[in-house]
């Protein structure tokens, strides 16, 4: 519906689908990000987006909560609660 939306350039309906962002209500696979949004609108432009992400600490804004809680959950590079046992082949 948000692509119907872009595709008849409905800027006045900007508020409804923001609304439906913030509700987590938008597949963002299929329509993209709020921010991706303004711009198909002309809201905003493309340098404006990106200045406003380059003025946060990081992307993580960008990921949906449950995103962030399975992101932080991981614990980064290099970290296995699993041991690695390695099998040894048997010379016949």
């Amino acid at each position: 519906m948000v692509n119907d939306l872009i595709d008849l350039q409905a800027v006045e309906a900007a508020p409804t689908i923001q609304q439906a962002y913030e509700e987590q209500r938008v597949e963002l696979f299929a329509a993209g990000y709020w921010n991706d949004v303004q711009v198909e609108l002309g809201l905003k432009t493309r340098m404006e987006i990106l200045a406003e992400e380059a003025a946060r600490p990081d992307f993580s804004h960008r990921l949906r909560p449950e995103q962030n809680a399975k992101r932080s959950a991981k614990g980064g590079f290099g970290t296995s609660k699993t041991g690695s046992k390695t099998k040894k082949k048997k010379k016949r």
